[in-house]
């Protein structure tokens, strides 16, 4: 394992750690250092403007071209349209911006430092990368901490824990040119048709994950899927079982895994004919902790970093595609419970409304600065076709939470990947009723679909 694996940089100049990073010029004042690890691909749009796709993209729908032809298959100002069917996990830079994956799982840190009039810029995907290159250092928030499962565990976008290190959201673009605001809004969401019966809704769900699949599986490394009992990994299940895709199943041993997460993940391997492996905790390595740390920069304290420290991540086989099922997550309502329907109307009540849910960090000022500024951008840029609540939890608890975890990841050298994570499928699936989403149906009724086998066992709900 080695420090920044995976990570991307953008400066004023190149930034080669090791022998395994390179570097390409991508604007007349930037350049994009990168592991070789991480992909990049690079093309011109139909005006032959030049586009850097960083990371994982896989189209969703069959009729349309990849990601590299739809960009060359584009005019620049369209191509912003083209990457609302892909799926992934990446980000994109031309025509002196950055845009982000749906919901920012591949998540960019950004410090400005002032030359004069003028603004430059680092970027990365990585905190710790931009706290290593800076000078001088950037500055801790000294009250700021983060605890695994208590209140608020990650650090609020578009704060980081630096005070001058901040933090794109999904529905933000980030400008090169000094010549235009730095950030710009984009729509989370794509216009989804109201005739649209559920049913037909359900089909189009269905089709989007079998294609995105299908192009996963050219890359031809093999497939491993992290299972658990509940209905987000069971899903994606459903759907390698549908396309018929050779794959492997594993669940991560831990203290507090409940009786359900160890009983049906073999179970419904053992359905569908797949192998499943149970991977037991080795003895803690602090050396491997420490690592951890320093490639987060602490911005990820979930059980995923025990599974590192006990030498559980990096025990699959390499190479391997991992299928992970966070971004499953979205369009269950999570937090309908919590927040009110209606959103408040200035930035400070939606900052004591949220810190009054997550009362752990209600001193910490990251969390503070982080929320406020989360909630005025929501109020100068609403998205009147997105639930509030839906929002906050793509633009915290995925772009924010789940992002960081993904960086934790890339250590281990996989790919990993949350297919759900496409714009045109969210789109779909935040178009079916509340009520629906909140029993679930729609999982229920895509599996019914895909693998109605897998419907045999009942689900964690825990």
């Amino acid at each position: 394992m080695l420090l920044h694996q995976r990570q991307f940089i953008i400066g004023p100049k190149p930034y080669l750690l090791n022998k395994n990073w390179s570097y390409k010029k991508i604007t007349s004042k930037y350049y994009l250092s990168h592991c070789k690890d991480l992909p990049v691909l690079l093309t011109k749009d139909a005006n032959e403007c030049s586009w850097f796709l960083i990371g994982l993209a896989y189209q969703s729908v069959a009729e349309r071209a990849d990601p590299k032809s739809e960009i060359q298959f584009s005019q620049t100002k369209n191509v912003s349209k083209a990457y609302t069917s892909w799926s992934g996990r990446w980000v994109l830079v031309g025509n002196d911006s950055l845009h982000m994956d749906a919901c920012g799982l591949l998540g960019c840190y950004y410090q400005i430092i002032n030359k004069g009039k003028a603004k430059e810029l680092i970027i990365s995907s990585s905190a710790a990368l931009i706290n290593e290159v800076s000078n001088p250092s950037p500055i801790i928030e000294s009250s700021s901490y983060i605890e695994h499962a208590r209140g608020m565990d990650w650090f609020p976008p578009p704060q980081s824990k630096f005070r001058n290190i901040n933090r794109l959201l999904p529905s933000q673009i980030l400008n090169f040119s000094n010549n235009k605001e730095l950030i710009t809004p984009r729509s989370l969401l794509f216009p989804i048709s109201p005739n649209l019966k559920y049913e037909e809704k359900i089909f189009i769900l269905k089709e989007c994950l079998s294609t995105i699949l299908r192009n996963i599986a050219k890359v031809n490394e093999p497939i491993w899927i992290a299972l658990s009992g509940g209905y987000d990994s069971r899903l994606l299940l459903s759907a390698l079982h549908y396309t018929g895709l050779e794959a492997k199943s594993y669940t991560y041993d831990k203290p507090s895994i409940s009786k359900a997460d160890l009983k049906y993940p073999p179970l419904l391997s053992k359905l569908v004919g797949i192998e499943h492996q149970l991977i037991k905790r080795k003895n803690f390595s602090n050396e491997i902790s420490n690592l951890f740390d320093s490639h987060t920069a602490k911005h990820c304290v979930d059980i995923d970093r025990s599974y590192f420290a006990h030498g559980q991540w990096g025990s699959l086989p390499k190479p391997a595609f991992i299928l992970r099922g966070g971004v499953n997550s979205v369009g269950k309502c999570n937090y309908y419970r919590k927040f009110p329907e209606k959103l408040p109307n200035s930035p400070q009540e939606i900052t004591q409304l949220i810190l009054n849910v997550f009362k752990f960090n209600q001193n910490s000022q990251a969390h503070q600065k982080g929320i406020f500024e989360f909630a005025s951008w929501m109020l100068a840029n609403p998205q009147n076709q997105l639930d509030w609540r839906e929002r906050l939890f793509i633009e915290q608890r995925i772009a924010g939470w789940l992002s960081s975890i993904e960086q934790g990841i890339d250590l281990a050298g996989y790919n990993s990947l949350h297919i759900t994570n496409c714009t045109y499928y969210l789109s779909v699936l935040l178009s079916i009723s509340d009520q629906k989403r909140k029993a679930k149906k729609h999982i229920v009724d895509l599996m019914q679909l895909m693998s109605p086998s897998l419907l045999k066992y009942p689900f964690n709900r825990v």
